[in-house]
């Protein structure tokens, strides 16, 4: 028995043996009539590598990211007492040279920090609301549908953000400024040494705060949404068969299970606060400034109410002002450096809290240790507060109404978020809307508004409009689109691939993990400092100039990551099925991906090319030293050498230009209005495109679980 089974288990290492060699492959060949074995492994190779050859590139754009604002600004490091004056000096007053005027660094980081901070405090309130009433009290087909509206928010242009700050937020803030009772309130308070609070600026830190909030809530909402939706079911449900309401279903099981995503959506919104460039620049001012108020003449507090300075609005500034080789240039580079710097640390700690890094939760429990410490003094103040009144006979049932009454309370609480944030972000761009089409209709009513606004987008306005001053967005329409066709055709092979190889042929190797952080490390870069990379290495590096090619670039890196990330989900929403049945029957990896895979993953994927161009066509500071400019030339001759007029550059130059008054408009800022809905018009027509594509290809390649 024993011997019979040895023979047959020799005679299995034989066959095995001869099906793999080249000889019995290509006898199998011809037989079963498929391509020879060999040249279909050198096919798969070939194709891996090529996948491989196209991840890797990440990898050179952030190492060279790092290396030119490290060159760019290296007469600053060869010179420490320079290096050690601009660390130490509290004032930004600088002159042409470095042995000129005051060159400190902190007036920038101190601004950065007190528009970052407030904005997110604002956006941790209004986001996680949104996202524990999207969680707890809406069922999953509505929460889809009112995430899609929150997630609108997140693909605003900021540039159009920085308007409606210093045009309509300004407004809000001013007229609850001024009213009596506040003026009293922050007298009593002791700001401005007992005289109150007054504001007579449009361009004050609160108001880029609160615009910047409303950009980074959809941030912090989707990510805690999706953490919480993950939380199991049967961990609900068992606290609901006790007795639990939602708020305790929340306290015990979903805020435990997703504590560290919502902690890690907390960074990340962070780190998109700090690299925020246009709000900035358009609603904060250029008043390099360090300064608190005093409450009750002994508890500091931000000066919110003041112009200000970031180290984003630092090189949108001067950059223009300043000669290639001037020192001036070498300060902008250095502090795009500290950007990176900061961004890179923020991502570092988001992968230590994620990956449940034990050093990074003792952090927490500290900074928490005072928070619970009260928490827990002032339950027992309660505790025995209720101990002393609820003497009765119905106890059970005065304790079961005052569950009932904080979970009604919870309810309203994250309903009033929700609805705060989403009635704030529509009745801005209302404001807007409805100013603009004033101007457009002429006085002819909103009908014939909307009208004049689509002669506005395709034709030359109506005379009317003309005599105003006022010109046709055709040129800055075919602008964009061109620059957003070039990035396309850069990023989309580069961010498909790297995500097809991330996917399926990395094995989750020591490499494809650092391809990984890289992508999520390109991706949090903030968009000025994408801009002077491109700028360095394409317009001035490789001569390419202002033009198409080097506004492509620098799109394309800022698509990349977006386009990378839509295609690893793509991917990760196919069952393995298809490709696990066609390996058994002897396929290679690359044919089983090429045929069950693919197909199934195409329509998300498009849809991450679209979304990816809705993230980008709304972008200003990478494109401002790179290809944008106030020029007749509509269609270029050239991919280099030739910049054009784009929407959103436009926008931003409107908002900066002084002009004259007609009809008691500023034709400046009011045209930028008009610009900015033709911007938020195309950013909405982009994404319910993805919505009509994604139905029509899931139609045609839809999985129905068979292969």
């Amino acid at each position: 028995m024993q011997s019979s089974l040895d023979k047959n288990i020799k005679e299995t290492q034989v066959n095995l043996s001869l099906l793999e060699t080249n000889e019995y492959s290509t006898y199998l060949s011809k037989r079963l009539n498929v391509p020879n074995s060999r040249l279909r492994s050198l096919r798969q190779k070939f194709s891996i590598f090529n996948l491989n050859l196209f991840a890797s590139i990440s990898i050179i754009v952030l190492i060279s990211t790092v290396i030119v604002m490290i060159t760019y600004s290296s007469r600053i490091y060869a010179n420490p007492s320079i290096l050690i004056d601009i660390f130490t000096n509290t004032k930004f007053d600088p002159g042409e040279l470095f042995d000129e005027g005051d060159w400190g660094i902190w007036p920038m980081i101190y601004g950065t920090f007190a528009v970052g901070i407030p904005a997110l405090l604002l956006s941790i309130y209004w986001g996680l609301g949104i996202a524990i009433y999207l969680s707890e009290y809406v069922n999953n087909k509505w929460s889809r549908r009112l995430q899609s509206i929150i997630e609108f928010f997140a693909a605003m242009p900021s540039v159009v953000l920085g308007l409606i700050a210093v045009r309509y937020i300004s407004d809000l803030t001013k007229f609850i400024f001024q009213r009596t009772w506040f003026i009293e309130f922050t007298s009593f308070l002791g700001f401005n040494e007992g005289n109150g609070i007054v504001v007579n600026s449009s361009n004050i830190i609160l108001n880029a705060a609160l615009a910047i909030a409303v950009m980074a809530t959809p941030t912090i909402a989707s990510i805690s949404l999706d953490a919480m939706k993950l939380t199991p079911s049967a961990q609900r449900y068992a606290v609901r068969s006790l007795g639990g309401t939602q708020k305790e279903v929340y306290d015990t099981v979903v805020y435990p299970h997703s504590q560290k995503t919502i902690f890690a959506s907390v960074l990340l919104a962070f780190g998109r606060i700090i690299g925020e460039t246009m709000i900035v620049t358009v609603a904060l001012g250029s008043n390099a400034y360090i300064g608190l108020q005093m409450i009750f003449g002994f508890i500091p507090f931000p000066n919110l109410w003041v112009n200000g300075i970031t180290l984003t609005s630092l090189i949108t500034t001067y950059f223009g002002e300043a000669s290639a080789q001037s020192d001036i240039r070498q300060y902008l580079f250095l502090a795009g450096a500290i950007l990176l710097l900061f961004s890179f640390v923020i991502i570092w700690l988001s992968s230590l809290l994620i990956n449940n890094n034990k050093y990074m939760m003792k952090i927490i429990d500290i900074f928490y240790l005072p928070f619970s410490y009260l928490s827990k003094l002032l339950s027992n103040i309660i505790e025995k507060y209720k101990k002393s009144i609820d003497f009765s006979d119905n106890l059970t049932m005065t304790l079961i109404d005052k569950r009932n009454s904080s979970n009604r309370r919870f309810y309203y609480k994250n309903f009033f978020k929700l609805m705060s944030y989403v009635l704030f972000s529509i009745g801005i761009i209302y404001m807007m809307t409805r100013e603009g089409l004033n101007f457009l209709s002429d006085g002819e009513g909103l009908i014939q508004g909307v009208i004049n606004f689509f002669n506005f987008i395709i034709t030359k306005p109506v005379l009317s409009v003309m005599q105003r001053g006022m010109y046709g967005a055709y040129p800055s329409l075919i602008g964009s689109t061109l620059l957003v066709l070039m990035a396309s055709l850069i990023a989309f092979p580069f961010g498909t691939t790297t995500g097809i190889f991330l996917y399926e042929f990395s094995n989750n190797n020591k490499y494809s993990q650092i391809i990984q952080q890289t992508i999520i490390n390109i991706s949090a870069i903030p968009s000025i400092v994408v801009g002077l990379f491109a700028y360095a290495t394409f317009v001035v590096a490789a001569g390419y100039g202002q033009g198409l090619l080097s506004g492509g670039f620098a799109l394309a890196i800022m698509m990349i990551p977006v386009v990378t990330t839509n295609t690893i989900e793509a991917l990760r929403n196919i069952p393995m099925d298809h490709k696990n049945s066609a390996l058994a029957l002897g396929v290679t990896k690359w044919e089983a991906f090429k045929h069950h895979r693919l197909p199934y993953a195409f329509p998300s994927i498009i849809t991450g090319y679209i979304l990816g161009i809705a993230r980008v066509i709304g972008e200003t500071a990478p494109i401002l030293f790179t290809i944008a400019s106030i020029t007749n030339t509509i269609i270029p001759d050239s991919l280099t050498n030739q910049p054009l007029r784009i929407l959103t550059y436009e926008i931003f130059f409107n908002l900066t230009l002084q002009t004259r008054q007609v009809d008691g408009y500023r034709i400046g800022p009011i045209w930028a209005s008009v610009l900015a809905m033709v911007l938020i018009f195309f950013v909405g027509i982009l994404n319910i495109l993805a919505f009509v594509i994604r139905k029509i290809l899931r139609a045609r390649y839809e999985y129905n679980g068979n292969i």
